[in-house]
């Protein structure tokens, strides 16, 4: 029997210096299972803090995978590895892994739009892949993408009930380019993520998970401000800060698939 309400958790977190510091994330698992949490979000390029294609080390990411099978199956929770950037043949991609609860890779999905410091480097996806769970179909969108009405609208569109969206999102930031600085200013809150997140919700008739990173420095203020949005309900939890935190919420999969029906998406 399909289970009816997903607990997610979602870690807002500082962005590591490395993979060495990846033994640390236990802690969040152990917040997660301590709160009942079927499945636990990490934000996008969480362990690669300034990552380029010098700095890149393809153990680290392999490193990282096998933390999580660990992790993933001593505290029996699902977990989306939030995003890294990851050498696949000659090509370089944004990618985010699910995994079960028994440690096993469900799938990945790689970042489609990327921003402007990535197309130096990386490759966009090409594809947007949902995975089968115990609570019905998922999908995974990585931090820009939901800027896009295409990204959730394709995962909807294959049946996905709830889209999992791990961030790096800055209200600040030196590279941004100067025409979004000159609007969006030092000390101001960007507003797209309150916008965006409850109307990709609405309009495919999903759930949606922003989980996003936290912390500060001179030259960059991260946004935190995880949250999760649901038909019907709008915006049903969100963390009104940029510090570490984990976010705990509950989706009713059942009022999602009222929504589909509801708002004649099915």
């Amino acid at each position: 029997m399909r289970k009816t309400i997903l607990r997610v958790a979602g870690a807002q977190m500082e962005a590591l210096q490395g993979a060495h510091e990846l033994l640390n994330i236990e802690r969040w698992f152990f917040l997660a299972k301590k709160e009942k949490a079927d499945i636990i979000v990490f934000p996008e390029q969480f362990f690669q803090k300034g990552i380029t294609q010098k700095t890149y080390r393809e153990n680290d990411v392999a490193y990282a995978k096998n933390i999580f099978s660990h992790l993933s199956r001593k505290f029996a929770v699902w977990s989306v590895m939030g995003s890294a950037a990851e050498k696949a043949g000659s090509k370089f991609f944004n990618r985010s892994y699910l995994l079960n609860d028994k440690g096993n890779i469900e799938g990945f999905y790689d970042k489609v739009f990327l921003n402007g410091e990535e197309r130096n480097w990386k490759t966009p996806g090409n594809k947007f892949p949902v995975f089968p769970t115990p609570w019905g179909k998922m999908g995974i969108m990585v931090c820009r993408d939901l800027l896009y009405p295409k990204a959730a609208m394709r995962l909807a569109e294959q049946g996905a009930q709830v889209i999992f969206c791990p961030a790096y999102w800055s209200c600040y930031s030196e590279d941004y380019p100067s025409t979004y600085r000159q609007y969006v200013k030092k000390g101001m809150p960007a507003k797209e993520v309150d916008a965006l997140v409850p109307a990709r919700a609405f309009e495919n008739g999903v759930g949606v998970v922003f989980v996003n990173g936290a912390g500060e420095s001179p030259k960059e203020i991260l946004l935190g401000k995880s949250q999760v949005a649901a038909p019907f309900f709008g915006r049903t939890k969100r963390l009104e800060h940029n510090k570490e935190e984990l976010l705990i919420a509950d989706i009713d999969l059942k009022s999602i698939a009222d929504a589909k029906k509801g708002y004649g998406f099915s």
